[in-house]
């Protein structure tokens, strides 16, 4: 018999507690309801008119004459910001359009063209010499000029340096691209990359 009781008064509590949850959430439905019809009033008020959030949150009504919304494009032929073109005196654009930041590392001169480069670590001209010794395979150090190319000069520079070479009308021979190589290799040693004069 008790365990009838007590399985009736848990059957009980159970109902109980479901009945107090629907009426919650029947309150919320019955609110949001409410709120809904307020917000649909205030709406159909504001019919034509501009909002404005303001910095504290606040909600503002303003005039619906449209602002002036031109927005002036950025000035791309600062030097000190943008990679500027020296002949257009406009940014050089990537792939995407976009304006390229200016080379933050080096630049160096190479057959009259300006080169951006970086200064390889001596670790890498440690491996870039291992790999330059007469018992390296041919595929190996092409690989490695390829790589080392790719790792100290931008991408605009390499493109052009590639094009140039690639350029029948250009006056570039095999032996330029271990010159410049050996030109990047030799930056900040303060070993001359080309012979002194007397």
């Amino acid at each position: 018999m008790i365990e009838a009781e007590r399985a009736q008064m848990e059957a009980d509590h159970a109902a109980m507690l479901r009945a107090r949850q629907q009426r919650r959430v029947d309150q919320g439905r019955a609110e949001l309801e409410r709120r809904r019809a307020e917000l649909q009033a205030e709406l159909a008020a504001l019919d034509g008119e501009s909002l404005v959030i303001e910095p504290a949150g606040d909600v503002v009504v303003v005039d619906a004459e449209p602002a002036d919304t031109a927005v002036s494009e950025p000035d791309y032929t600062d030097a000190d910001v943008w990679d500027v073109d020296p002949d257009t005196g406009e940014a050089y654009r990537d792939e995407d359009g976009k304006p390229v930041p200016r080379w933050p590392y080096e630049t160096i001169e190479f057959k009259g063209r300006s080169v951006q480069t970086r200064i390889p670590k001596p670790a890498a001209l440690q491996v870039f010499g291992l790999i330059n010794s007469r018992h390296t395979p041919a595929k190996a150090k092409n690989d490695a000029v390829a790589q080392f190319l790719v790792q100290y000069l931008s991408a605009r520079s390499h493109a052009e340096i590639m094009a140039a070479m690639m350029d029948p009308d250009q006056d570039y021979e095999e032996s330029d691209l271990s010159r410049l190589v050996e030109q990047i290799a030799k930056q900040g040693t303060g070993r001359p990359t080309a012979p002194s004069r007397a």
